[in-house]
């Protein structure tokens, strides 16, 4: 079986992409939980989360999503969220079916993030709670 090359550009033309989603790696992860625990309960339940050892995901609307410098932010191309300024040179079905065989386990939807190669599952994404946020904050210090 070949493999199919995956190869990622810049976004340079059509209109700004409202960001679905931002991917926060670990130098940025606890100003991402501070951030979380500023909100109120109402803000928090809109959006979704999963983390990591290595990273956070946020899911949400543009206009639910914390600003924090670092942190990538991401566009919905049917089943990943990509960093919102690529634009993958493939069909997206196409590079989800060679996402399939490089990760078979791996649930979707996902994050994918080409460099440095991170895939993260956000199907078990649920609203923040208060207390986990506290937990995963004392985790990071």
């Amino acid at each position: 079986m070949s493999q199919v090359p995956l190869r990622w550009s810049t976004r340079t033309t059509g209109e700004p992409i409202a960001p679905e989603g931002m991917l926060a790696p670990a130098t940025v992860v606890r100003p991402l939980l501070d951030r979380l625990l500023r909100e109120d309960d109402e803000a928090l339940a809109r959006l979704r989360m999963v983390a990591s050892p290595r990273v956070a995901v946020v899911l949400g609307d543009a206009k639910d999503l914390p600003w924090i410098d670092g942190v990538i932010y991401l566009r919905r191309a049917s089943q990943v969220f990509v960093p919102s300024w690529l634009e993958l040179e493939l069909d997206v079905d196409v590079a989800i079916e060679a996402l399939r065989r490089r990760a078979p386990d791996l649930a979707l939807p996902a994050t994918w993030i080409p460099e440095p190669g991170w895939l993260v599952s956000v199907a078990d994404a649920r609203p923040p709670q208060r207390e986990v946020l506290r937990e995963h904050r004392e985790a990071w210090s």
